[in-house]
């Protein structure tokens, strides 16, 4: 079986899973081509750019037994390209923006929706999309070689000693960074030497550093970049946070998590359903209770390592990779031999 993959994006949780999935699909005979389509679908919709979109779309997919449309303006041009019931299918990785019946329309014309998480499948239900199912993505196995904690903050110029609380995502408001380091100066009223690192790229940088130049102590925030090895990072952090206003999922906590890092979620959309609270992870609600929370939970070093320890069997118990790629294998094959 051929598989054509339509992403939008090179970098984020969506597209690690995409890329873990193709990965993880060739030993059941299923060889997947990942598109990048950044460059030629674009955020705009409509007959200008749509027709453009579908002719492209269209000669791709010649050579495949089916597409699988990551994210929903993805799915959008598919289902401009394709039309109703052909051999397409969506991840929604994210809660939808908007439920306007033109968009789930849209939606209800591929074969499965792939909701990434019960909040993302309760989103569209409620709006009258059809055909959903829910299935999370899967964490790969920490693989071979990530270094330990000394060795990965060298390689990332951090110090060995304080503690040190870190983020992972695109440098997008809804990331909700900027409460992430405004929440230090709280920190620092308890644990004036610990740091706050955060790796990724996008819009918001600028705005994200002069945040973190009216802080009282500049040079305990980084912002590092983009990042290649998501693990090596995170294995530098005693403390993993997530702290995006609305998000159906994060895959950057479960790497997190199955590495041992506690991790704390916002009690927003799919990310609750990632943690059992004060178990597995930790959960904080507002922005102004976020200083406050992290100092506490740093405050509590039995406790951290407890936690890190159940989010690990957490993360590769419930999160494993396979039983997800199994799921997505049985939807691929019913949709390719028409069952």
């Amino acid at each position: 079986m051929k598989v054509l993959y339509l992403l939008r994006q090179s970098l984020g949780g969506i597209a690690t899973h995409a890329r873990d999935l193709k990965a993880a699909l060739s030993a059941h005979e299923i060889d997947v081509q990942i598109e990048d389509a950044t460059d030629w679908i674009p955020n705009e919709t409509g007959p200008k750019f749509d027709k453009v979109v579908s002719k492209r779309l269209r000669g791709l997919a010649e050579s495949f037994d089916l597409v699988h449309a990551f994210g929903y303006r993805s799915a959008w041009a598919c289902s401009e390209a394709f039309g109703h019931k052909e051999a397409w299918v969506y991840t929604a990785y994210d809660l939808p923006k908007t439920t306007h019946r033109v968009f789930i329309s849209h939606l209800n014309d591929a074969q499965t929706g792939i909701c990434a998480s019960r909040a993302i499948f309760r989103a569209l239900d409620d709006a009258i999309a059809i055909d959903l199912t829910t299935l999370s993505p899967g964490v790969r196995p920490v693989p071979a070689g990530v270094p330990d904690r000394d060795e990965a903050r060298r390689l990332l110029g951090l110090p060995q000693e304080p503690k040190i609380v870190g983020g992972l995502g695109r440098l997008v408001p809804e990331r909700g960074f900027k409460t992430l380091i405004e929440a230090m100066g709280i920190v620092w009223a308890h644990h004036p030497d610990a740091h706050l690192v955060i790796a990724g790229d996008g819009p918001e940088r600028t705005i994200l550093e002069a945040a973190k130049g009216t802080l009282i102590r500049p040079e305990q925030v980084k912002l590092v970049g983009r990042v290649d090895d998501a693990f090596a990072f995170l294995a530098a952090l005693d403390f993993f946070v997530v702290p995006s206003l609305r998000a159906g999922f994060s895959m950057a906590a479960l790497e997190a998590m199955s590495l041992g890092v506690p991790t704390t979620v916002r009690a927003t959309g799919g990310l609750v359903e990632l943690v059992e609270p004060d178990i597995s992870g930790f959960v904080f609600r507002q922005d102004q209770e976020l200083g406050a929370h992290i100092s506490e939970i740093l405050d509590l070093p039995l406790t951290l390592e407890t936690v890190g320890m159940a989010g690990r069997l957490r993360a590769t118990e419930t999160y494993g990779l396979e039983p997800c790629v199994e799921g997505i294998v049985e939807i691929y094959r019913n949709i390719v031999s028409g069952d």
